[in-house]
């Protein structure tokens, strides 16, 4: 999901044949598949997650280019598509790291890992002026509170 809403999701032949775009329609197929999507019209639920997208976007006062708002011809992925295959960021241009379909250090699975490779290929201007790698701490986990009851 994340991938196609920021734009990393760059589908091949195999998902362009299987009618996932990379379109809001996709994210739709993601969900919920074969409930919404694939049934050659558009579902009533795909419908009303459409519907509501186009409000979100009219009130925000922008539009999405992309458009393929439905997901009637957005079939299963298929398992030589772009999901399916490693994933890695590179350094490209300065301040900037882009998605490779290949393993690298850097994954895009792993939480911070473009920030990682910016910060690693550029030093502390490619991160945030004056701040290196510091500025993308670990999250920290949350430890679980432990309360002792005492029965009388």
């Amino acid at each position: 999901m994340h991938e196609v809403a920021s734009r990393f999701y760059n589908p091949n032949s195999a998902d362009q044949s299987s009618g996932n775009p990379g379109t809001f329609g996709t994210t739709t197929n993601i969900i919920n598949g074969g409930i919404e999507c694939g049934k050659g019209y558009e579902t009533q639920q795909a419908q009303n997650r459409a519907n509501n997208y186009s409000r979100y976007l009219s009130f925000f006062g922008t539009s999405d280019p992309y458009g393929g708002f439905g997901c009637k011809s957005n079939y299963s992925f298929p398992s030589n598509g772009w999901g399916a295959q490693s994933a890695g960021f590179v350094a490209h241009s300065y301040g900037e790291c882009w998605v490779v379909d290949w393993d690298t250090k850097y994954t895009l699975w792993a939480t911070n890992d473009y920030k990682r490779c910016v910060c690693d290929s550029y030093g502390a201007t490619g991160c945030m002026p004056g701040l290196g790698e510091s500025a993308f701490p670990e999250p920290e986990v949350a430890q679980e509170e432990t309360q002792e009851i005492v029965v009388q």
